[in-house]
């Protein structure tokens, strides 16, 4: 460490003014601007010597490098990220679970070599926290090994935590391939199914017939999303195997279609079955 680049009595002074001047008016917009004099060199050496210790100076430090990352002007901390990310393993629970929290801040703003060491870091973990976090960043460093741990982690865990980063980062007809394998009436949520099929719009209709007999009330959203006008013939097809859970469903499709014939014709089907 070149001892040239670090002026001590910078970091002295603003250590003092903390402990001297914590209740003052105004403290922290002080402090920020103190911290704006000092290097990323000199920043890095406050935070993991003079802070050491002291929740309240750390929490000080955090808070400035995710304004400063953020907010203009920007300011890049790549070595307190490498830092961190070195000593994490030998972190106990407690503290892993705030480095990890603190570097989510500000990681996607940092060189791409330190968001593949966060990820590579991450993405193993048995804690699915740790996996989403780096789940998060796999869109900047994607490669196909990239995808190939984002698959083997959804194959492995089978939950949504797993399935989102496929959704983000595989394109179309990859995702389609993987969640026909996979989706069921109760997997994923409603929510996430609603995320895929927008994901999966651009596709042709014929990619979706799984749905026809896995989630039926998918596949009438599938035909309203795409606009797709439903015909007597598809309708009495679709009869065979609709539920009275989704009769309603198919009738808000074709509903949707601003065909009265087609709607009301529909309507009197769904009276006479429930008189049958």
């Amino acid at each position: 460490m070149n001892e040239k680049l670090i002026d001590i009595n910078k970091l002295e002074f603003i250590e003092n003014y903390f402990y001297n001047h914590l209740e003052d008016d105004f403290f922290y917009i002080v402090l920020h601007s103190l911290f704006n004099c000092i290097s990323e060199l000199e920043l890095q050496i406050f935070y993991f010597e003079y802070a050491k210790g002291n929740p309240a100076l750390k929490k000080t430090i955090e808070s400035y490098v995710v304004k400063r990352t953020s907010n203009e002007p920007k300011r890049q901390f790549n070595n307190v990220a490498i830092t961190l990310l070195k000593n994490y393993t030998n972190e106990d629970y407690s503290t892993q679970t705030t480095t990890r929290t603190f570097l989510s801040q500000f990681i996607r703003t940092l060189p791409t070599e330190t968001i593949q060491m966060f990820f590579d870091l991450l993405i193993n973990s048995e804690r699915k926290f740790d996996r989403h976090r780096a789940n998060e960043v796999a869109d900047l460093i994607l490669t196909d090994e990239i995808k190939e741990k984002l698959l083997e982690n959804f194959h492995k865990y089978n939950n949504e935590y797993s399935l989102l980063p496929l959704i983000n980062n595989f394109d179309e007809e990859e995702l389609c391939l993987i969640i026909e394998e996979y989706w069921t009436s109760e997997f994923p949520s409603p929510r996430i199914k609603r995320e895929i099929l927008k994901k999966l719009l651009k596709l042709e209709l014929e990619y979706f017939s799984f749905l026809k007999e896995r989630d039926i009330s998918y596949y009438f959203q599938i035909l309203n999303l795409k606009k797709i006008k439903i015909t007597d013939k598809e309708i009495n097809e679709l009869l065979k195997s609709v539920t009275e859970e989704n009769k309603f469903y198919l009738l808000w499709t074709i509903g949707m279609t601003g065909n009265w014939k087609q709607t009301t014709k529909y309507i009197e089907k769904i009276n006479k079955r429930a008189n049958s």
